[in-house]
């Protein structure tokens, strides 16, 4: 290998890494400090991001169906409203239906789960009474039980210094319990309205910062670099904004399916569990099975048999939506296969749970369409090559 300027600097590079490499080996505690503080100090502009990009969504589509350009004609005098006010009233248009949705959700679902609630407590006293009569019974036709717990001894200086002991901790960790929930709950509602916040001025003049880092961009990178970075992240919005929207509609139709299936088989609370099982269904696969646990309960205070046929109905609906309905309409939004769809799933669960369910398929559309796109380039490269040859 020849010792010219451009293997010196590769070499330079290399050693600085191994350098930098070794050191993180060795402090792994304090950079994970650092990680955690700067997660924390940037946590409320990345919720913000995630805000923005949500928000955007329904935003794009309104202003692109509502307060697009005209041409201008002749003979007709058409009044163009600025940009400014355009899109003050898309991003306040799509805030008011994502705010309503919730609203929605929370509006129909919370009522019901707290008359549950309501019928547990009102149960308590009847449940205590059946308690202890079955314990009376016991005692009855089991005397030497009633003997054997009468013989016990119980030192009851030591209980009740126990019991005080055990109090006083509880009491302490109850306040520090309080403190950490009072601060915690500060701390989220400041971190929500710092993000919110960041997000209208990232949506209010987004072309403009959008405009910006690019220049930045072509002033410290390549410019073959830079149209290859600005390829990649238009990919990646693109299929983001499809996979959201397919995972909107795919909630939909799940939802429907459950409400009407609910009706057909003659259960209750149809149109609120549908709702519940529509909200729950964003989350990929497994937002189904959270709204079938909390629909099964609030169906198992009327009628236990009937809650049975919602799960069996659910689990059922469930299977049909994860093979057929959710790789068919998702994967038809962001331009991927049903099979990739199903493995990108499975792989994105077992690495990252949750989370990898959420952004596996959008992760796995993006390189699918990248490489797409490099196989054909090569395919034209190589065909040229050939023609020229011949």
């Amino acid at each position: 290998m020849e010792f010219n300027k451009k293997n010196t600097k590769k070499i330079l590079l290399l050693i600085t890494f191994g350098i930098f490499l070794y050191w993180g080996l060795q402090n792994l505690e304090k950079i994970g400090e650092a990680m955690s503080f700067l997660y924390q100090l940037l946590f409320p502009f990345i919720l913000g991001l995630v805000m923005a990009f949500v928000i955007n969504i329904p935003m794009s589509v309104i202003e692109k169906k509502f307060f697009k350009e005209r041409k201008k004609k002749k003979a007709a005098r058409t009044i163009q409203l600025p940009f400014t006010i355009k899109r003050v009233l898309s991003l306040s248009i799509s805030i008011v239906l994502l705010v309503g949705f919730l609203i929605l959700v929370i509006a129909v679902v919370i009522p019901e789960l707290i008359n549950v609630i309501s019928t547990i407590s009102g149960k308590v006293p009847e449940m205590l009474t059946q308690a202890q009569e079955f314990v009376l019974k016991l005692f009855e036709n089991y005397p030497d039980l009633n003997n054997q717990i009468q013989n016990i001894g119980f030192d009851m200086k030591n209980i009740n210094g126990e019991l005080v002991k055990v109090l006083q901790e509880w009491g302490g960790n109850l306040f520090n319990t309080s403190i950490n929930v009072i601060m915690g709950i500060i701390g989220g509602v400041t971190n929500t309205t710092v993000g919110f916040i960041f997000a209208i001025y990232l949506l209010m003049q987004k072309e403009k910062l959008f405009s910006q880092i690019k220049k930045v961009a072509k002033a410290y990178i390549p410019e073959k670099k830079v149209e290859r970075i600005s390829n990649i992240l238009t990919v990646s919005n693109e299929q983001f904004n499809k996979f959201l929207t397919g995972q909107f509609i795919e909630a939909l139709i799940l939802g429907s399916l459950c409400a009407i299936g609910m009706f057909i088989l003659g259960l209750p609370y149809a149109v609120t569990i549908g709702i519940l099982i529509a909200f729950t269904a964003l989350i990929p696969i497994i937002g189904a099975f959270i709204g079938l646990i909390i629909g099964a309960i609030l169906i198992a205070f009327v009628s236990p048999m009937k809650a049975l046929i919602f799960i069996v109905f659910l689990l059922i609906l469930q299977q049909i939506e994860g093979n057929v309905i959710y790789p068919k309409v998702v994967g038809n939004q962001v331009g991927l296969p049903g099979i990739w769809v199903l493995v990108a799933i499975t792989i994105g669960s077992s690495l990252m749970g949750i989370i990898g369910i959420m952004i596996s398929v959008p992760i796995c559309s993006i390189l699918y369409i990248l490489l797409k796109k490099d196989v054909s380039l090569r395919l034209e490269e190589k065909d040229n090559t050939i023609i020229k040859e011949e």
